[in-house]
């Protein structure tokens, strides 16, 4: 009855061989009677800092953890 049923063929998946990596297809309507396909990869990077700065808050945590289980 004039609905665009757009997303029900919509899939985001990890890709087998590279963890890092994931493709989303996405199905999206131009108008009433056109619907297209759209396909990316998306892949995920660390930079060096977000790598340090991630070490650095882990072991906050752990040594705060340390801390309050010691009394």
């Amino acid at each position: 009855g004039g609905l665009n049923r757009w997303g029900d063929y919509s899939a985001t998946v990890v890709d087998p061989t590279d963890p890092q990596t994931f493709w989303t297809i996405q199905e999206f309507v131009y108008d009433t009677d056109l619907w297209g396909t759209q396909v990316t990869q998306l892949t995920l990077t660390l930079e060096p800092s977000s790598a340090l700065l991630g070490v650095f808050s882990l072991a906050a945590t752990a040594a705060l953890a340390w801390r309050v289980r010691r009394g």
